[in-house]
């Protein structure tokens, strides 16, 4: 939404889902958020988020075309951001 507001959560490429963005970066919880995912293992783009875009509760920044991201959920992929910013080749 123009607010930044997601309105619509689709972890992965479902069929039929014709969403044009993808999910990355950090996520920021506010405490009665966290307190309401529960105890175990939850996956965030299954689980939490659609449920918190369907309230109304989630916010989002899309990059600016020719941005640059960077997954970073492995050892190895780390060291490549790091070697990346060390290098001044992406800036933080």
């Amino acid at each position: 939404a123009a607010d930044g507001r997601v309105r619509r959560f689709v972890e992965g490429a479902r069929a039929g889902a014709g969403l044009p963005l993808v999910n990355a970066g950090a996520y920021v919880l506010e405490a009665e958020v966290a307190a309401e995912i529960g105890p175990g293992y939850a996956d965030f783009g299954r689980d939490v988020l659609p449920v918190l875009a369907a309230r109304g509760r989630v916010r989002g920044y899309v990059m600016e075309a020719g941005g640059f991201c960077l997954g970073v959920d492995t050892p190895a992929r780390f060291a490549v951001a790091e070697r990346l910013l060390s290098a001044g080749e992406v800036a933080p």
